[in-house]
């Protein structure tokens, strides 16, 4: 029986380079809903450009199902108890596993970690982010096996951003002296070393990856001999490819596919993450609508729209509204609940923010800007079926929306 697994950040991974998939022996293919615009992680902001590189770049440390850390290239995981982190949390010391080594058997060290912040903050390359390398006050290497990092002020989401991965300094070093930037390194679409579970085989762009086990990978020779990763262009293409069996392992399933997968005879696991699905709103008091800078307004989005009767409907149960950003993790705080669907406290918040509709057209406005705001997804069936509803229930609060779906390359830009 084969198995989709609807999981998200490093647990694909994990799944990936430890479980034996008993139907395809030494092989997998796993299915993408969307194509990587590169295999750097200096260069990709896509999700699954995340997940990707991750086959083959290794990070400090990994999390399982529960979003426990746990050690890859570190000897443990920092904490003021083993002095790794500083009583006033700006200093973090990390202590690299002796030994390490590239696939190529190139040394893995101190060196590529300064390395890589290094390119992250260099000026010449037009990277995705330089978050959180950026709030450094310094960084060192003191020793081949150990790296200082030096905050401003305490950083607490360390976990979830330092090193996801880790740039090879031997290979990538001379391109940036010859070139002056990453930005066209051969590197970003082919890479030639690995520290992952896996060494990047072959890119057919519009079709396929491969990939092979690195022998030399931290956590040992991961059980797949290959991994072969395929792109399917929709929803339709991508149920359809799953139950002919052209993949092993799908994700991001949408919830009104389960039914057909499950009478196909496929196994369906949902395993919780830390991702909350949400409306990511822009408050640039410059760029954004003015009204998103008042709380009340916001406030009014969440309880204006029914999240509880969307998951119900189109989730088809299987999920639920998180209370906050940490829902699912280990820093949860479980007696916070989730804003509530009510359409006349929302409708009262706006009111008392100075939102009202004055000209009868059924929005509201004020000082002659119309509440109307600009919604941008993808082109995924469930966010376009979820733009619908919330148009609906918003437009009943007197809050107008103007959609646009977008190729998910074209969204991040």
């Amino acid at each position: 029986m084969r198995t989709i697994r609807v999981v998200l950040l490093l647990a694909l991974i994990a799944v990936l380079a430890v479980v034996p998939l008993k139907a395809q022996g030494k092989s997998a293919t796993v299915s993408w809903l969307q194509e990587p615009d590169s295999l750097s992680p200096l260069y990709t902001s896509m999700t699954f450009g995340f997940y990707t590189y991750q086959l083959y770049l290794s990070p400090a440390w990994t999390f399982d199902k529960n979003l426990n850390a746990s050690p890859v290239l570190v000897t443990e995981m920092p904490s003021s108890e083993n002095g790794g982190i500083s009583e006033d949390g700006k200093t973090f010391t990390l202590k690299l596993k002796e030994g390490l080594t590239w696939s190529d058997g190139d040394p893995l060290d101190s060196a590529d970690f300064i390395f890589t912040i290094d390119m992250i903050m260099n000026d010449a390359n037009a990277v995705n982010s330089r978050n959180p390398y950026d709030l450094l006050t310094s960084y060192s290497a003191p020793d081949a096996t150990t790296v200082v990092l030096e905050f401003a002020e305490a950083y607490a989401p360390w976990q979830a951003t330092l090193f996801t991965s880790v740039l090879p300094q031997h290979v990538l070093q001379p391109v940036f002296d010859a070139e002056g930037t990453l930005d066209n390194a051969d590197f970003n679409r082919n890479p030639t070393v690995s520290s992952g579970p896996f060494v990047f085989d072959e890119w057919s762009v519009g079709s396929f990856m491969r990939f092979s086990a690195n022998e030399s990978f931290a956590l040992g020779r991961p059980i797949l001999d290959t991994i072969v990763v395929t792109f399917v262009p929709d929803d339709v293409t991508y149920v359809a490819g799953l139950v002919a069996g052209d993949a092993d392992v799908g994700t991001f399933v949408a919830f009104s596919d389960v039914p057909v997968l499950k009478d196909a005879g496929l196994n369906v696991e949902i395993l919780p993450s830390g991702y909350n699905e949400g409306w990511y709103l822009n408050v640039s008091a410059e760029r954004g609508h003015p009204a998103l800078q008042d709380v009340r307004v916001r406030q009014a989005l969440a309880m204006g729209f029914d999240r509880f009767s969307f998951n119900e409907d189109l989730n088809y149960g299987a999920t639920f509204v998180p209370s906050g950003f940490w829902e699912n993790t280990p820093y949860d705080n479980p007696d916070i609940e989730p804003w509530p669907y009510d359409p006349e406290a929302a409708a009262a918040l706006l009111d008392e923010a100075g939102w009202v509709d004055s000209n009868g057209d059924g929005t509201r406005d004020k000082d002659g800007v119309e509440l109307v705001l600009r919604f941008i997804t993808n082109t995924r069936g469930i966010r376009m079926d979820l733009q619908a509803l919330a148009q609906q229930q918003l437009l009943q609060i007197g809050i107008g929306t103007e959609f646009d779906q977008l190729p998910q390359r074209c969204l991040l830009q």
